[in-house]
C-alpha cells in the first residue's frame, strides 16, 4: 500500500514540474472598446476671424475599425458654421488587438489605426491629421 501511495506521489511531482512556467513567449489576443467622442474645431483666419464653410472628410482602410469610425465621423457634421465652430464625433466602437507575452514582459503591441481626417477650406486642404493627434479642441488659424 505504501509503495502505492509514493508512486501516485511521484507521478504527480513529475506531472507538475512538467506543467509548470514555460520559457515560451506566448501570443496574447485582447478585446475592448472606446466611447463615444466628439472633437470641436474653431477655424478662424489670420485676422482672427471665423471662417464659416470649412468641410471636412475622414478616410480609413476599407473593412477596418478606421473605416468605421470614418463613416461616422462624415456623417456627424458637414461644415463650419458662421462662427468658424465645427464639431465632429463617433459613436464609440469595438477593438482588438495582440501582443506578446513571456513572464511579465510584454511587447509587439498592435497599435490601433485610426482614421485621418482632412479639412478643405475653398477647394484647399487646411488643416490634417490622424484622429489620435486631435484634441478635443482645436483651434485652426487658416492662412489664405
Amino acid at each position: 500500500m505504501m509503495n502505492r501511495f509514493l508512486l501516485v506521489v511521484l507521478i504527480f511531482s513529475i506531472v507538475g514540474c512538467s506543467s509548470g512556467p514555460t520559457d515560451e513567449a506566448v501570443e496574447v489576443m485582447w478585446h475592448g472598446g472606446a466611447p463615444a467622442r466628439q472633437y470641436s474645431f474653431e477655424f478662424l483666419d489670420i485676422n482672427k476671424s471665423p471662417l464659416s464653410g470649412v468641410s471636412f472628410k475622414c478616410f480609413g482602410d476599407e473593412g477596418s475599425i478606421a473605416a468605421y469610425v470614418a463613416s461616422d465621423l462624415n456623417q456627424s457634421s458637414t461644415i463650419s458654421d458662421k462662427f468658424g465652430a465645427l464639431t465632429i464625433s463617433h459613436q464609440g466602437f469595438q477593438t482588438h488587438g495582440t501582443y506578446m507575452q513571456k513572464g511579465n514582459e510584454r511587447w509587439a503591441f498592435t497599435t490601433l489605426e485610426l482614421p485621418r481626417c482632412e479639412f478643405y477650406y475653398l477647394g484647399d486642404t487646411v488643416f490634417s491629421g490622424n484622429l489620435k493627434s486631435f484634441n478635443t479642441k482645436e483651434l485652426v488659424v487658416v492662412s489664405e
